[in-house]
């Protein structure tokens, strides 16, 4: 019979050997100037495994590693003052070695880069604040420059997790003020919005100004460059006189130009043709661009579970007041006849608005549906009208 205390002594004892030996090894190399034993060993160090534990030793190898060039040592050396940031001092030496490792491609510093950036933002640190400003551009400039045409969205989207920016060095701004000057598309209409709205990062406002010739500008910039999204937008400003005085002729040119890359732009075009606004109401063009966004949006929506919900949703009235809600009640119920709950609650909200009219059975098998899908606004409708009325029902409801 094996006595099972003895053999884990055993394997205890071969454990401790083997990380003796490693750590041996690793010594040798480290020493000789492998960077990757030097890594090994700061982890081994740290976790007191084959080696007495030994943090600030463990530091120093993990330090020669950086210093010799190593890009993960510098992100790690960098995430490591990230973690601890005693004081401002330590919160720059990451920032200084996390921009050595993001301007070598390391994706994981760069979103540290951005982390150490915020945190010293919220320490009033405005100097350290500026030159890290400054090095995450360069960083973002040198991996940008790696990506071809779409460079800019690559900092575009690692900006817009900045949660806060201090004033006048919104990197994010300057980042798409930068690719404006070269006459990118995207980043005109992104200061188009921010511009108008007064705000540079799409989630928290900025010192950004609000600024309607800019807006203009930069969104007129985004449309002729080829921007389907400033194109509508532009559409949307022309038809309520924002920004721009009222002119539903243009508007409908800037939608047209828009509607093969997105639908609901043909969709726009065909309610604005049926209302006569921007020429005369012509009943088969109006036909014509609601079927040409049907179909384009139906296209877009293969391989999605219910994509007749889809088709619904670009024709359905929005909040601009254009489409059509008997057509897209129509896509709605054929997604409600394979079960779509999401189809079921946006033709109950058409019906409750008035927008549509459906026999009470319909609109109880509407509220069913949703509900069982997890609309609890439906769940309760439903509820509320079979108290009473139906036992299986009111089972249901009291699950």
């Amino acid at each position: 019979m094996v006595n099972l205390a003895q053999a884990l002594r055993s394997a205890n004892s071969l454990d401790e050997r083997v990380y003796r030996q490693r750590a041996d090894l690793l010594l040798k190399a480290a020493e000789q100037g492998h960077t990757g034993a030097m890594i090994a060993l700061f982890d081994a160090l740290s976790a007191g495994a084959g080696m007495p534990r030994d943090p600030a030793q463990a530091l120093e190898w993990l330090q020669r590693a950086a210093e010799a060039g190593d890009t993960s040592a510098e992100a790690r050396l960098g995430r490591f003052h990230l973690e601890h940031r005693a004081d401002n001092e330590e919160l720059e030496l990451a920032g200084e070695w996390l921009f050595r490792a993001a301007r070598r491609g390391d994706q994981g510093a760069v979103f540290d880069l951005l982390c150490a950036l915020r945190l010293s933002n919220e320490r009033g640190a405005s100097a350290e604040v500026a030159a890290m400003g400054e090095r995450l551009l360069e960083a973002l400039r040198q991996g940008a420059a790696q990506r071809g045409a779409d460079g800019y969205a690559y900092g575009n989207d690692l900006l817009t997790r900045i949660y806060r920016c201090p004033v006048g060095s919104d990197p994010l701004t300057l980042w798409r003020q930068e690719w404006a000057g070269r006459g990118h598309a995207d980043a005109h209409y992104d200061l188009g919005w921010s511009y108008a709205v007064g705000r540079g990062n799409p989630f928290v406002s900025t010192d950004i100004p609000q600024d309607r010739g800019l807006a203009v500008r930069h969104m007129l910039a985004a449309a002729e460059g080829g921007n389907a999204y400033a194109q509508i937008e532009l559409a949307r400003w022309l038809l309520v006189g924002r920004y721009l005085a009222h002119d539903d002729t243009r508007a409908v040119r800037w939608l047209e130009r828009a509607a093969d890359r997105v639908p609901r732009a043909a969709a726009m075009v065909g309610a604005l043709m049926r209302d006569g606004r921007g020429g005369a109401a012509d009943a088969e063009g109006s036909e014509r661009w609601f079927v040409i966004a049907e179909r384009s949006a139906l296209a877009a929506a293969q391989g999605e579970a219910f994509p007749e919900r889809s088709v619904g949703s670009v024709v359905a009235t929005g909040e601009d007041g254009l489409g059509d809600d008997q057509r897209a009640s129509q896509w709605y119920r054929r997604a409600v006849a394979k079960g779509d709950p999401g189809s079921a609650h946006a033709l109950w909200a058409l019906n409750r608005a008035g927008r549509i009219a459906a026999a009470d059975d319909e609109i109880m098998l509407w509220l069913r549906l949703a509900g069982l899908g997890g609309f609890q606004d439906a769940r309760s409708a439903y509820c509320q009208v079979v108290t009473g009325k139906d036992d299986d029902a009111q089972a249901w409801c009291r699950r």
